[in-house]
């Protein structure tokens, strides 16, 4: 009897985990509040008025197609987290503009960088729907993203972002 009330309870912690990852939470020391420091910002905005934008960022192609769903983005960035953060440095953080729905419902499209086999958490709101991921430097230049089913596909890595403060004709 103890073994299976050990194994129900590791499936309902298991559960609560899901059902976090999917409500857009993310893990954060204790105590930690929305707006305070150790929170990734909400938008280019909020990351000015904070001192840790580095650049706004433009994602190519600026346009996918989502289960049959056009999904198109609000604004982009790249923004420094605090010293010691243990996500990573820096964040890659983005809103998604038309298509929002997509991200609400089943089965939800996963988004990869690199090989990785976590996905850009996934953050939603009455006024918003951000991904971000974390990164251990603040150089877009080989970072590419893939749309997958599950951790197992085949990476397309055809999806780039670029600081936009890099590019020769734009500047934030």
């Amino acid at each position: 009897m103890g073994d299976a009330m050990s194994s129900v309870n590791s499936a309902y912690l298991l559960a609560a985990i899901a059902f976090v990852s999917l409500l857009g939470c993310s893990p954060h020391p204790e105590g930690v509040q929305p707006g305070d420091k150790w929170q990734q910002s909400s938008s280019v905005a909020e990351a000015k008025k904070r001192g840790t934008l580095i650049s706004e960022v433009e994602i190519i192609p600026n346009r996918w197609n989502v289960n049959g769903k056009e999904i198109t983005f609000e604004e982009a960035w790249l923004e420094r987290m605090p010293d010691g953060y243990f996500l990573g440095p820096f964040a890659l953080c983005f809103h998604i503009d038309k298509g929002k729905e997509v991200f609400g419902a089943a089965p939800l499209p996963i988004l990869v960088l690199g090989e990785k086999r976590e996905n850009f958490l996934l953050t939603r709101n009455p006024r918003y729907v951000q991904l971000t991921d974390f990164l251990d430097s603040d150089d877009l230049t080989h970072v590419r993203a893939s749309l997958v089913k599950d951790y197992d596909e085949k990476r397309q890595k055809n999806i780039r972002f670029v600081r936009k403060d890099m590019l020769p004709d734009k500047k934030n």
